[in-house]
């Protein structure tokens, strides 16, 4: 977080990201790669939230943002190795949590930066919604956890 706080959530360097995203004058590889780049915090959110799901892992910790009052519960570390980040309840769970706040921190970012930018208005109205949708999605997930799942919740935030 340290190094995504210090390098990439730089307003420089986000304003960067928004330029070369919506040049009319970048190379179409460079664009798809970039693009790509921006769904990969997404992808992996969402692939952490299939672990938390298949392994019932949001009923565990029904406390937001500490896990029954710790920032890292006793046993993250409960199994060996990589297995522990894959059937471990509270590291999916703390994985799932923080990588969500890292994308909607990012997306935040980008939004922020983007607004104060001469882009076109579709392209400031496509930051907005993907800003919002965000945000919707971490609220609809922490509501979720401190309701205890309600399946209506449950799939709707899937």
């Amino acid at each position: 977080l340290v190094c995504i706080r210090r390098h990439w959530l730089r307003a420089e360097n986000v304003a960067k990201l928004c330029q070369t995203l919506y040049s009319k004058h970048a190379a179409p590889q460079h664009s798809a790669l970039v693009t790509c780049s921006r769904l990969i915090p997404c992808n992996i959110t969402c692939l952490a939230g299939a672990f938390v799901a298949g392994m019932d892992a949001g009923r565990a910790y029904n406390t937001f943002p500490l896990m029954n009052g710790q920032l890292i519960p006793d046993d993250y570390w409960g199994l060996p190795g990589i297995r522990n980040a894959f059937e471990n309840t509270a590291a999916v769970q703390l994985h799932h949590r923080a990588l969500a706040i890292t994308t909607l921190t990012a997306v935040g970012a980008v939004w922020a930066v983007g607004r104060q930018m001469p882009l076109p208005r579709h392209v400031k109205m496509a930051l907005s919604i993907t800003a919002a949708i965000t945000a919707a999605q971490v609220t609809l997930g922490i509501t979720t956890l401190m309701t205890y799942i309600p399946t209506t919740l449950g799939a709707a935030h899937q």
